[in-house]
């Protein structure tokens, strides 16, 4: 049997006070950050701005670049959640740490070329693309052996 590293792979944790399960991704301790304070925006954005990781044609934080894409576009999260070559294997240390390998994919879902476009300002709806292209990559995954879905909007 596989060992789980508890350390580096995805899993899920038994919360023996609430009995549900915990989803824990160790690995997401490498993605870089980004998160400084921003005072409050009083002008609007670009439309373009190339140092956004999600911007057409700009490079991913892992290094890849994006294609020069013109309406909603999906791609495999940088450092994703949940990793779709986990090993299944178990772990229980006497009731204390119970934990499972837990294996899945992650996608990264941009909803619009532009910079400065807010959901809010979308034409809603199914037949949108953003309505078509969620509705794609929901059923492309769930043609797949995994059932976990994480799209960073």
């Amino acid at each position: 049997m596989t060992s789980l590293d508890l350390k580096g792979t995805p899993h899920r944790r038994f919360n023996p006070l609430t009995g549900t399960w915990v989803l824990v991704s160790p690995h997401r301790t490498q993605r870089p950050w980004q998160g400084q304070l921003e005072q409050v925006q009083r002008e609007t954005p670009p439309s373009y701005d190339p140092s956004c990781y999600m911007c057409p044609g700009n490079k991913c934080a892992a290094g890849a670049h994006n294609p020069d894409y013109r309406t909603t576009f999906v791609f495999d999260n940088d450092y994703p959640a949940l990793l779709p070559d986990t090993p299944t294997a178990d772990t229980n240390l006497d009731g204390l740490l119970v934990a499972k390998g837990e294996a899945g994919i992650c996608r990264v879902l941009c909803f619009s070329p532009r910079h400065d476009m807010t959901i809010s300002g979308m034409e809603v709806g199914i037949s949108s693309p953003l309505g078509r292209c969620v509705g794609a990559t929901v059923a492309g995954i769930g043609r797949t052996s995994f059932h976990q879905l994480c799209a960073d909007l």
